[in-house]
């Protein structure tokens, strides 16, 4: 969009980003980038979480983590509820409650965003 002479407001408008923000990436050379964290260990388990729900659909998920601590998993109680909603199980308090994102921003992120107003395709 910079290459196109859109002024800074207009883009910052449209991405409902600062201006700031904008004028940052418009200078830089080459977009930063940002290092996600690696998977928390879960994916190793997901065949386990499906079976075990399968048998207990009201399985809690104080339960799930002792269950998966003794099978190896290194992670906490936090770790873990969001590792399940990231795959899409609702375990205790969280089950009644479903949060759909809308399609276009369930992969959002900001150096997308970025390369977007740059004009900077990815190959």
């Amino acid at each position: 969009m910079l290459k196109e002479n859109i002024s800074i407001k207009e883009i910052a408008r449209t991405f409902k980003m600062s201006r700031i923000t904008i004028r940052k990436y418009r200078y830089c050379e080459e977009l930063p980038r940002r290092n996600y964290p690696s998977p928390s260990g879960l994916e190793k388990h997901l065949t386990y979480i499906k079976k075990r729900l399968k048998e207990v659909p009201e399985l809690q998920l104080k339960q799930l983590l002792a269950e998966l601590t003794d099978r190896g998993y290194p992670g906490t109680y936090s770790t873990l509820s969001d590792g399940l909603a990231r795959y899409g199980f609702r375990l205790g308090k969280k089950r009644g409650r479903k949060i759909i994102l809308p399609s276009n921003l369930a992969l959002w992120r900001p150096s997308k965003t970025a390369m977007l107003f740059l004009g900077i395709s990815k190959n």
